[in-house]
């Protein structure tokens, strides 16, 4: 299994990999796109929205904007 990639999470992954543009917004299966998230920090995202998850997680941050820039998505 796959550890959470949120800085001190000791989740694992179980399921799907997240992605960061959903596929019902355009976003495609490439790695850049993907992120290991648990459930509760996946849960996080979508209940959130990611401009929160990116202010909750800072070390996210860049992975999850250069996703976005790179298919097209306002930041």
């Amino acid at each position: 299994m796959t550890q959470c990639k949120v800085s001190g999470c000791p989740n694992e992954v179980k399921g799907g990999r997240h992605h960061i543009v959903s596929k019902g917004a355009g976003g495609v299966d490439d790695e850049y796109n993907m992120l290991d998230l648990c459930f509760l920090h996946h849960r996080e995202f979508h209940d959130h929205g990611w401009r929160t998850f990116c202010k909750n997680n800072h070390e996210l941050a860049e992975t999850i904007i250069y996703a976005r820039t790179r298919q097209g998505k306002r930041i």
